[in-house]
């Protein structure tokens, strides 16, 4: 608890959203193999601006045409910021300084009467250096930069249309992002214009 009350000093108290969705029993098993096997129970995904633009990542995994944003487990003992900082650079190459903490989404998997909780820490973060080059080659085929039409359109419905209880999960998680950001922008141009206004 207490890591979570510095973090949101530092960066603001996200929105709190509760998800249920279904996985398939093979991508339920490794969802559960991957939990087992180093205590990870939640994690870290960053929406990364980048020359007007946010960085999306492809893994060997994903379909074709599905792309998204950075993510990665949390370690059991191990902070958020420098879980954030550690999982930019791993799949994106990219230095980043963290801005918002924009959500936190307690979700629930179900397969076949079995769940398991998960908890996802959604961050707006800036580039502040490095090069757009996945370091984990092993997991990452690529990053790359979309602009916020492309998430909303053809990537979103490649997302739902990959067939993937977790890649769905990523649709809502990241259609709440975007309206996070929407409003966290609005925010800051509408504190700008106070500002200006008042000399």
């Amino acid at each position: 608890m207490r890591r979570i009350e510095e973090i949101e000093r530092k960066y603001g108290r996200p929105k709190e959203f509760h998800y249920v969705g279904f996985m398939k029993p093979r991508e339920f098993r490794n969802l559960v193999e991957s939990m087992e096997k180093d205590g990870r129970r939640e994690d870290i995904t960053l929406f990364i601006l980048l020359n007007s633009k946010i960085v999306a990542i492809e893994k060997h995994t994903h379909p074709a045409g599905v792309c998204r944003a950075p993510s990665g487990g949390v370690l059991p003992d191990e902070d958020l910021e420098s879980a954030a900082i550690r999982e930019a650079f791993e799949e994106t190459g990219l230095r980043v300084k963290l801005e918002k903490y924009l959500l936190r989404i307690n979700a629930t998997f179900i397969c076949e009467g079995e769940s398991r909780e998960w908890t996802s820490h959604v961050f707006l973060a800036r580039a502040t250096g490095g090069e757009l080059n996945p370091v984990d080659k092993s997991e990452i085929r690529r990053a790359l930069l979309v602009d916020i039409d492309e998430l909303k359109g053809r990537i979103r419905r490649a997302l739902l249309n990959s067939g993937s209880g977790g890649l769905t999960y990523r649709v809502f998680l990241t259609d709440m992002a975007l309206m996070e950001i929407e409003a966290y922008k609005n925010s800051r141009e509408s504190s700008e214009q106070g500002c200006y206004g008042e000399g």
